[in-house]
């Protein structure tokens, strides 16, 4: 009971005192300081840098799904088919008001277009239609809005597409990507899918 009493006297008069902190408690105490300030800076933008690559990783998926909506109906209503001996197709009718001689491109973003076909799925940019009624335009299959996830921060996306006619069967073989647009090695959404439209003729 002494202990208890002697170990609070000793507080009390800590308390009363008027000497103030030493120099020493001071710098340790500024040191702890820094040390939690730094632990929490660091734990908060981990948080947010992980917020931000799911918010990339969902916004990914949506425009994967978006694109192939977009690739599917276009395709599905398609009634006359070209391939020619490298593999381009273009095809006539469609869904978009195109007219003939339709085809997907990949805009890569240098004002080049690459034309979509069964050896494309690693060219990376934004994916675009044209065809005769659309003449030297391009029409996006969606918005560029869809492709800029936190743009400052480098959380962008680009799309590729590969695109093949089966002859045998009747329909098109599609694959989507979507990847980082600062790291095209980092899959974020991938999508492979058939289209047989009802009526064709090649």
């Amino acid at each position: 009971m002494s202990k208890d009493n002697s170990l609070k006297k000793r507080i009390q008069k800590i308390l009363r005192g008027k000497s103030g902190f030493t120099m020493t408690e001071l710098l340790v105490a500024a040191l702890i300081m820094a040390l939690a300030t730094a632990t929490i800076t660091s734990v908060i933008v981990v948080a947010f840098r992980n917020f931000y690559k799911t918010v990339q990783r969902t916004e990914a998926q949506f425009l994967c799904a978006s694109l192939s909506e977009f690739v599917e109906d276009e395709l599905m209503f398609s009634n006359k088919v070209t391939v020619s001996p490298t593999g381009d197709i273009s095809w006539s009718g469609g869904t978009h008001n195109m007219g003939s001689n339709i085809s997907f491109y990949v805009n890569t973003g240098t004002g080049a277009y690459t034309k979509v076909s069964g050896s494309t799925p690693n060219t990376y940019g934004r994916i675009v239609i044209t065809g005769d009624n659309y003449s030297g335009k391009y029409f996006k299959a969606v918005t560029d809005g869809s492709y800029d996830v936190e743009k400052g921060r480098g959380y962008s996306l680009l799309a590729g597409m590969s695109l093949e006619w089966d002859a045998s069967n009747k329909l098109y073989k599609v694959k989507i990507v979507v990847v980082d647009k600062d790291d095209k090695s980092l899959l974020l959404s991938d999508e492979e899918f058939t289209v047989k439209p009802p009526s064709v003729t090649v």
